[in-house]
């Protein structure tokens, strides 16, 4: 799978909500997801979106990101595919 950057930071992921099972009860957890963002002045970083301060770790309100794009999956165990 090829990934590419999507210049519209407003789509990119600043929370998602799973079900887990804490003992006995199942629960929903939302967590801020790591995304690859990246400016056009070189910086490429991993980010989460920090709710409290408004703004992608490692960036700040004044000097957001340009760019994102979704963290890869890992490869197929056993596979022995070369592509990229």
């Amino acid at each position: 799978m090829t990934h590419q950057w999507n210049y519209d930071m407003s789509l990119a992921p600043k929370e998602v909500s799973t079900l887990r099972k804490v003992g006995k009860n199942i629960v929903t957890v939302t967590e801020a997801p790591t995304i690859i963002v990246g400016r056009s002045d070189g910086v490429v970083t991993q980010s989460r979106w920090s709710e409290k301060r408004q703004a992608w770790s490692m960036f700040t309100k004044d000097a957001p990101p340009d760019a994102w794009m979704s963290w890869p999956d890992a490869p197929e165990a056993g596979s022995n595919k070369h592509e990229l």
